[in-house]
Protein backbone atom coordinates (compact mmCIF):
# COMPACT_ATOMS: atom_id res chain seq x y z
CA UNK A 1 0.00 0.00 0.00
CA UNK A 2 1.33 3.54 -1.39
CA UNK A 3 1.59 5.79 1.97
CA UNK A 4 2.10 9.81 1.86
CA UNK A 5 3.63 12.02 4.91
CA UNK A 6 1.36 14.49 6.33
CA UNK A 7 4.05 17.03 8.53
CA UNK A 8 1.82 18.08 11.43
CA UNK A 9 4.10 20.34 12.97
CA UNK A 10 3.29 22.61 9.49
CA UNK A 11 0.56 23.40 10.91
CA UNK A 12 0.72 23.86 14.50
CA UNK A 13 0.13 27.73 15.89
CA UNK A 14 3.65 29.66 16.15
CA UNK A 15 5.65 29.11 18.67
CA UNK A 16 3.30 26.29 20.45
CA UNK A 17 4.65 23.12 21.65
CA UNK A 18 0.75 21.83 21.59
CA UNK A 19 -2.56 21.41 19.26
CA UNK A 20 -5.72 22.57 20.56
CA UNK A 21 -9.12 23.53 19.93
CA UNK A 22 -11.83 21.67 18.10
CA UNK A 23 -11.71 24.43 15.38
CA UNK A 24 -8.14 24.28 14.85
CA UNK A 25 -8.56 20.39 14.09
CA UNK A 26 -11.46 21.03 11.76
CA UNK A 27 -9.15 23.33 9.19
CA UNK A 28 -6.61 21.49 9.19
CA UNK A 29 -9.05 18.14 8.42
CA UNK A 30 -10.36 20.36 5.37
CA UNK A 31 -7.47 21.61 4.23
CA UNK A 32 -5.81 18.04 4.44
CA UNK A 33 -9.34 17.05 2.48
CA UNK A 34 -9.14 13.87 5.12
CA UNK A 35 -12.99 13.44 4.17
CA UNK A 36 -11.12 12.43 0.49
CA UNK A 37 -8.40 10.53 1.85
CA UNK A 38 -10.46 8.19 4.54
CA UNK A 39 -11.49 6.51 1.43
CA UNK A 40 -8.80 6.24 -0.63
CA UNK A 41 -5.92 3.26 -0.76
CA UNK A 42 -2.98 4.94 1.20
CA UNK A 43 -1.96 4.74 4.41
CA UNK A 44 -0.80 8.34 5.80
CA UNK A 45 1.94 8.64 8.25
CA UNK A 46 1.14 11.57 10.28
CA UNK A 47 4.16 13.03 11.43
CA UNK A 48 4.72 14.94 14.67
CA UNK A 49 7.71 16.82 15.91
CA UNK A 50 9.26 15.50 19.04
CA UNK A 51 9.15 18.75 21.10
CA UNK A 52 5.27 18.59 20.87
CA UNK A 53 4.16 17.96 24.62
CA UNK A 54 0.23 17.17 23.88
CA UNK A 55 -2.44 16.57 21.50
CA UNK A 56 -5.94 18.02 23.35
CA UNK A 57 -8.52 16.00 22.71
CA UNK A 58 -10.78 18.37 21.46
CA UNK A 59 -8.52 19.28 18.74
CA UNK A 60 -7.68 15.66 18.27
CA UNK A 61 -11.12 15.35 17.36
CA UNK A 62 -11.58 18.28 15.28
CA UNK A 63 -9.06 16.41 13.03
CA UNK A 64 -9.94 13.11 12.95
CA UNK A 65 -13.15 11.99 14.67
CA UNK A 66 -15.05 11.48 11.64
CA UNK A 67 -12.48 9.16 10.55
CA UNK A 68 -11.99 7.06 13.39
CA UNK A 69 -16.01 6.74 13.30
CA UNK A 70 -16.33 6.11 9.47
CA UNK A 71 -13.18 3.88 9.12
CA UNK A 72 -13.72 1.80 13.08
CA UNK A 73 -10.48 1.88 15.18
CA UNK A 74 -9.00 -1.01 13.90
CA UNK A 75 -8.67 0.54 10.05
CA UNK A 76 -7.92 3.81 10.90
CA UNK A 77 -5.32 3.03 13.14
CA UNK A 78 -3.78 1.21 9.71
CA UNK A 79 -4.51 3.81 7.53
CA UNK A 80 -2.96 6.47 9.76
CA UNK A 81 -0.24 5.80 11.39
CA UNK A 82 1.43 8.46 14.21
CA UNK A 83 5.12 8.82 14.05
CA UNK A 84 7.52 11.47 15.47
CA UNK A 85 9.94 13.75 12.89
CA UNK A 86 12.31 11.00 12.96
CA UNK A 87 9.99 8.28 11.40
CA UNK A 88 10.19 6.79 14.74
CA UNK A 89 7.33 5.76 17.41
CA UNK A 90 5.78 8.79 19.36
CA UNK A 91 6.36 9.61 22.87
CA UNK A 92 4.32 8.04 25.28
CA UNK A 93 2.65 11.32 26.30
CA UNK A 94 1.50 11.76 22.81
CA UNK A 95 0.58 8.19 22.43
CA UNK A 96 -1.88 8.60 25.36
CA UNK A 97 -3.57 11.38 23.98
CA UNK A 98 -4.03 9.79 20.68
CA UNK A 99 -5.48 6.68 22.42
CA UNK A 100 -8.25 9.01 24.61
CA UNK A 101 -8.67 11.16 21.31
CA UNK A 102 -9.79 7.60 19.98
CA UNK A 103 -11.83 6.67 22.56
CA UNK A 104 -13.59 9.85 22.79
CA UNK A 105 -14.30 9.77 19.13
CA UNK A 106 -16.08 5.69 19.34
CA UNK A 107 -17.75 6.67 22.85
CA UNK A 108 -18.53 10.05 22.05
Amino acid sequence: MESEVIKLQSYRKSESRMYSGREHGLEIRKELDLNKKDKDEKKYIIQISDDTIAINSSFFGGLFSDSVVGLGEERFKKKYIFQNNKGKEVKETIKKDIEEGIYDAING
